[in-house]
């Protein structure tokens, strides 16, 4: 490529190259077709998108319910530590080696490519299903009344937009920070001030005695007398799941287009239309979202709560994957002579946060069912708490067993295909591929308003 380019022509032109597994275990060098337009702001917004939305909105009233506002606040201040560790670890991967599949490539990459082939599917199941997940609470919020589990699976999307990002060195670290503190601010916030205002024994709140819950949202306006500020809350609402729903299609077509790109999903999922969206993988996520949804209007509803339940593993599984993947990256990274000068982005305290990601990930996953198995237990109820950790069991057997690849070691890993070659100091970037005005010459006042803005906004 021409060293006349700009850093961005060289971002918005380039096809990154990764590697596809084939039945012989050679390698095959297969250009990616997306298109690379994605800047920093559009990172976050579709992360935040996945994240912010059913789970916050929707049933944060039942974790106050259950554990009072002292409870619900330090169970989610600990999911937002894990979280933002599990942000930290993709981002130096991703940042690194910006492509299609993410973590589910990086952990066939530079683990295991069953590991990597369990991920993928399983975060695909996770997005496709949750779709109508989405679907089903927007029929609820219609009635003014909403069901379902509050869950900060959403952020690690910021991996999956790492192959359509016009400046993956920069956009990814910079959403991996202001992600983070977003959901700070949308959740650890919230959390604080609804428990402040709403008794944990009101009875608008879930109390497990029914199937439904109100959003506490809407019932502090209530309460309030506000009737109109209610019904605003609950449109916006409304609209969040529908974004919800959109991340939810974004994450599940990109990552079948990466299964299809490593030879486990068929070839025209591979296919881009002349905008650089995969179409067709778009299509089937959403025909699969549209068929689990019609799981819940027919019959007794049991798939369509197991559906739901594999999703709310799926989040967790994959996070201890990723890191998993990071400290395999690391260690193959650092044995193979190379510096952690050289990567855009390096995650501290390593590997402090990935050993208290997988602990807590495993604690959490192997404890969640424990109802299941008080009083008279009963096999459905059993492989309903479990079914996402049974279905990646399956998915990990199953691919050893037919496809028999080994761990990747050290000295294998690739460190080269995919990268970005590029000069560290050839723009100074705010991150969305643009060249930073000089900040240091505006006034206080206004250096601290833009400061609070490009977190909050």
């Amino acid at each position: 490529m021409s060293n006349e380019k700009t850093l961005k022509e060289d971002y918005a032109a380039t096809s990154i190259e990764t590697l596809e597994s084939v039945t012989d275990n050679s390698i095959v060098q297969q250009p990616h077709q997306l298109s690379r337009g994605l800047k920093a702001r559009h990172i976050q917004m579709i992360a935040l998108g996945g994240t912010i939305g059913t789970g916050l909105f929707m049933a944060s009233g039942k974790a106050i319910a259950n554990g009072g506002p002292g409870g619900a606040l330090v169970g989610y201040g600990i999911v937002g530590i894990l979280v933002f560790c599990v942000m930290m670890s993709l981002g130096e991967m991703a940042a690194f080696i910006p492509v299609s599949g993410s973590f589910g490539h990086f952990a066939a990459r530079f683990a295991d490519p069953s590991l990597g082939f369990c991920v993928s599917v399983i975060y695909w199941c996770n997005w496709a299903v949750g779709v109508a997940v989405e679907l089903t609470g927007v029929a609820l919020i219609m009635e003014f009344w909403v069901q379902t589990a509050f869950s900060f699976n959403g952020v690690e999307i910021v991996g999956i937009t790492a192959g359509e990002s016009e400046n993956p060195h920069k956009t990814v670290p910079s959403a991996v920070k202001q992600v983070f503190w977003r959901i700070i601010l949308f959740y650890i916030f919230s959390m604080l001030i609804i428990g402040l205002i709403i008794p944990y024994n009101d009875p608008t709140l879930l109390d497990g005695a029914s199937d439904i819950s109100v959003s506490p949202f809407t019932t502090v306006f209530q309460k309030a007398g506000a009737k109109s500020a209610a019904d605003i809350m609950n449109a916006i609402i409304l609209i969040t799941m529908i974004s919800a729903g959109n991340s939810g299609v974004y994450s599940s077509s990109r990552t079948l287009m990466g299964l299809a790109e490593s030879g486990f999903a068929p070839k025209i999922f591979t296919r881009v239309n002349r905008w650089g969206v995969p179409i067709y993988a778009v299509l089937a996520s959403c025909l699969v979202g549209c068929l689990a949804f019609l799981t819940s209007l027919f019959g007794s509803g049991v798939v369509f709560n197991w559906l739901t339940r594999l999703t709310s593993l799926a989040g967790l599984i994959t996070w201890v994957i990723i890191s998993v993947t990071h400290i395999r990256f690391r260690q193959g990274y650092l044995s193979q002579g190379r510096s952690l000068a050289d990567l855009p982005y390096v995650a501290p305290l390593f590997p402090i946060c990935d050993i208290f990601v997988i602990v807590i990930g495993l604690i959490v996953i192997f404890g969640q069912g424990y109802a299941s198995f008080m009083g008279d237990i009963n096999a459905g109820n059993v492989i309903g708490s479990y079914i996402g950790l049974i279905l990646a069991v399956v998915l990990y057997a199953g691919h050893k067993i037919i496809a028999r690849p080994s761990l990747v070691k050290n000295h294998e890993m690739d460190f080269e295909t995919g990268t970005l070659k590029i000069e560290k100091e050839v723009f100074d970037t705010n991150g969305d591929g643009e060249l930073n005005p000089d900040k240091k010459e505006w006034p206080l006042w206004k250096r601290v308003g833009s400061k609070v803005l490009s977190i909050i906004a």
